[in-house]
């Protein structure tokens, strides 16, 4: 027999008052032990007991909790409701912190309320989301790539304005999310593989004009080198190796007509120009890039070019992994940390703490938590009751997906010190509290799949 729905307000239906728990467990328990073992590993890197960090992030992690069990009470459909209201109060949020806001490590990114401090990228990622999938949910055709200048268009604010804080590493995120959410939306593969082209080209040009850079080349010496070099800084060199390039593909393509290989000419006029708005991002990107962000890539190309500067974090870093070994030295007993030898302990560098002290098969585990987490948040894109939380939720699983590869790989010497954080373990109340309350929105997704 049906349950009616008479006497339940329409905002309370789908929730606890209507029907029985219905929760992803597996979901909530690896985001309550990773946020766990994220205080835990907090409490060993503080060193001469005054706990400072410890009890911020426990008030953190017990707000996040809170607002994670009432999102999850929360119908998300709600939000749909007010995509414009919820775009524009993020775009508010990132202008006036630059009026209001407080200078913290070289950013101004940070809202100063008392003791607390809120970082304005982490609670602008989680609108950003639920903004970009109420876009995204009521665009039909995706035929064309001009159907993707508008959503990336809109896509662009946040970024541009995350950026001029300046907080580059907090802004990295947004692309890939941008990506996944117009892949579930129904964008063409071969229009988003452009859009990657173009990706790759302005984030790989400015690493190959750093490296360069930094192996100090002569024009007598190395002619070619000398020449790539000044060239991927732009100029009149990177102009004329751009139309070499276009020459020979143009050449490439003339050669294969006349022997009779059909390459449609379309295919010929989207490669150059592909090539061409990638040139122009790298060659924008290599102009804002800092002098200690030029470190960090020549660091991650070669560490040992300068190992007591840039090349310092991950080489300490990878000593602190390596030395843990399979069960690790003991909580509380990491040299590399308890010594501080290793930088930023407790918010970049966390996950060093981890195979320091815990070794490799707890770190296993650690792991198989964030595997968890990403799993179940595709899952629930896939098996969503509407476009929207679909779209929702792929858009959350691709933040922590991100998040992860790119912290733990940059511990392991596998990616650019970029300074994001791991999520749920590293020390920051913004984080931890934009973290849990994307959970929760997961987990009312995942409970309101089977309603009408």
């Amino acid at each position: 027999m049906q349950r009616s729905n008479v006497g339940i307000p329409s905002v309370l239906r789908g929730t606890i008052f209507e029907r029985g728990l219905d929760i992803d467990w597996p979901l909530f328990f690896s985001t309550i032990l990773t946020v766990t073992i994220g205080i835990l590993m907090i409490h060993s890197t503080e060193i001469g007991g005054t706990w400072h960090y410890l009890f911020k992030q426990m008030a953190a992690a017990l707000i996040g909790l809170m607002g994670m069990i009432f999102l999850t009470l929360l119908p998300y459909q709600m939000f749909r409701n007010y995509i414009r209201a919820t775009y524009i109060f993020m775009i508010i949020v990132l202008i006036s912190v630059f009026i209001i806001g407080t200078n913290l490590r070289g950013t101004k990114g940070w809202f100063h309320l008392g003791p607390i401090y809120i970082q304005s990228s982490e609670v602008a990622k989680v609108l950003f989301v639920l903004s970009l999938a109420g876009y995204l949910d009521r665009r039909i055709q995706w035929y064309s790539p001009r159907s993707l200048v508008m959503p990336f268009v809109f896509a662009l604010f946040p970024i541009v304005l995350i950026v001029a804080q300046p907080d580059f590493s907090s802004s990295l995120v947004f692309m890939p999310v941008t990506l996944v959410m117009f892949y579930f939306a129904g964008a063409r593969t071969l229009h988003l593989l452009g859009v990657c082209l173009m990706g790759g080209l302005a984030a790989g040009i400015p690493l190959c004009s750093t490296y360069f850079l930094s192996l100090d080349l002569g024009s007598s010496e190395h002619p070619i080198l000398y020449f790539l070099s000044l060239a991927l800084q732009g100029g009149w060199p990177g102009l004329w190796l751009f139309l070499g390039i276009c020459v020979t593909i143009s050449s490439v393509w003339i050669v294969a007509r006349k022997l009779r290989v059909y390459i449609p000419s379309l295919y010929l006029w989207v490669t150059l120009i592909l090539i061409g708005f990638g040139t122009l991002g790298a060659m924008a990107g290599n102009k804002a890039l800092k002098t200690y962000q030029r470190q960090r890539l020549i660091a991650f190309v070669n560490p040992d070019i300068d190992p007591l500067g840039g090349g310092y974090n991950i080489r300490q870093s990878q000593i602190a992994i390596g030395s843990g070994r399979i069960l690790g030295k003991g909580y509380g007993r990491g040299t590399q940390s308890r010594l501080g030898f290793l930088p930023s302990r407790h918010t970049d560098f966390i996950f060093s703490v981890i195979g320091e002290e815990l070794g490799f098969l707890q770190t296993l585990v650690v792991l198989s938590f964030y595997f968890l987490i990403v799993w179940k948040g595709f899952e629930i894109a896939m098996s969503a009751r509407d476009r929207f939380g679909s779209l929702v939720a792929s858009g959350f699983a691709t933040m922590f997906a991100f998040y992860s590869i790119l912290n733990i790989g940059m511990t392991m010497g596998l990616a650019p010190v970029a300074g994001v954080p791991l999520p749920l373990v590293s020390y920051g109340g913004s984080s931890v509290v934009s973290s849990m309350t994307a959970v929760g929105i997961l987990l009312s997704i995942h409970w309101r799949r089977h309603l009408l």
